[in-house]
């Protein structure tokens, strides 16, 4: 290589083969290690263990005692809503508490 692209540039490589040696270690770069790679399958393993530990802890309701936890609700937000509005209108408030009552 001659010394003028030498004093020129500041390097002895031509900028082909500078090229080439970057692609290599970009590409090289963007490759997983092993070590990421084993990191993402415990991630993933333990993940599962525990939702399917979770899911078999977790007492399943029937669809009778949903229905009736969510009437419960209703009838405690029917009566709470009548007792915030009893003072200013109490006509609406007893229409509250009749609703409430209804089975």
């Amino acid at each position: 290589m001659s010394t003028h692209y030498q004093a020129f540039f500041g390097r002895t490589t031509a900028p082909a083969q500078s090229a080439i040696r970057f692609t290599g270690s970009a590409a090289k770069a963007t490759q997983p290690s092993v070590l990421s790679t084993l990191r993402e399958i415990v991630k993933k393993c333990t993940s599962g263990i525990v939702h399917v530990a979770s899911s078999l802890t977790h007492a399943q309701h029937s669809t009778e005692q949903d229905i009736s936890s969510r009437r419960l609700r209703d009838l405690l937000m029917l009566n709470r809503m009548a007792d915030e509005i009893a003072n200013v209108q109490p006509g609406l408030a007893n229409e509250l508490r009749l609703l409430a009552c209804r089975d």
